[in-house]
């Protein structure tokens, strides 16, 4: 007869970790409980850091097997499954005869150091009132009434609410699909096309000229985020891990 004792114990281990992760994620970050300067900043970077590299991560392996799959000469059933789900996340319609080639140009990274430069900027590095109570720490917008938080000095006749989110690593997921996907973002994955196409580095300073349409401010707002981007020193982190 076989022991069952051990497998039930690997399970139960399984289970136990995977509600320790989901705790952890889900677990609200007080960042205005450390002094405001260096202390703060390290401690923002330092947390979002891996969730941003994870992420990365997982969008390569999606991409690695995009850019299999643009070699084969037959797709199985399965290819076009996954395939299929994939054109719905990244909002493209499954049957585009480019399917696989519009999804390459969508599915890829986001540098580390634009990632924690917009967070740090949208949520005066997390100190914000949407990023404590929503865990938006990037600044998205959603337009159905009861979707998130009402800014308090939202404009007269304007509908838009910050959204909420169930994490801060569903936040980083929200924002880095929200560049990969939308139109106003184009400029932005074109910039990362041709540095892919040019085989040099993806680096934050260099995709931040794609975000012109993600503030009112256009110009100065980019200015801001590469400032941040040298002042910070956050461009060294696009070299290391993901």
């Amino acid at each position: 007869m076989i022991n069952k004792q051990p497998r039930l114990l690997v399970y139960a281990v399984i289970i136990v970790l995977c509600a320790i992760y989901v705790s952890l994620d889900k677990k609200s970050v007080d960042f205005s409980s450390y002094p405001a300067g260096k202390e703060r900043k390290e401690a923002f970077v330092n947390y979002f850091l891996p969730i941003i590299q994870q992420q990365n991560s997982e969008i390569l392996k999606n991409r690695q097997r995009l850019e299999e799959l643009s070699k084969s000469q037959k797709l199985t059933n399965s290819d076009k499954s996954w395939l299929s789900g994939m054109a719905t996340s990244y909002r493209l319609k499954p049957d585009d005869p480019q399917l696989i080639q519009r999804l390459i140009n969508r599915v890829d990274v986001i540098p580390p150091s634009l990632a924690l430069a917009q967070g740090a900027n949208e949520s005066a590095w997390g100190t914000s009132r949407f990023a404590k109570e929503g865990h938006n720490y990037f600044g998205e917008w959603c337009f159905k009434a009861g979707c998130g938080l009402v800014p308090k000095q939202r404009p007269t006749g304007a509908t838009h609410e910050v959204k909420v989110y169930a994490s801060p690593s569903e936040s980083v997921s929200g924002y880095i699909l929200n560049l990969n996907t939308n139109k106003a973002y184009q400029p932005l994955r074109s910039i990362r096309k041709g540095l892919r196409k040019s085989g040099k580095e993806i680096t934050g300073p260099r995709l931040a000229d794609g975000l012109l349409k993600y503030s009112e401010r256009g110009n100065e707002y980019v200015a801001d985020l590469k400032a941040m981007i040298q002042k910070n020193r956050l461009a060294r982190l696009d070299t290391t891990g993901v």
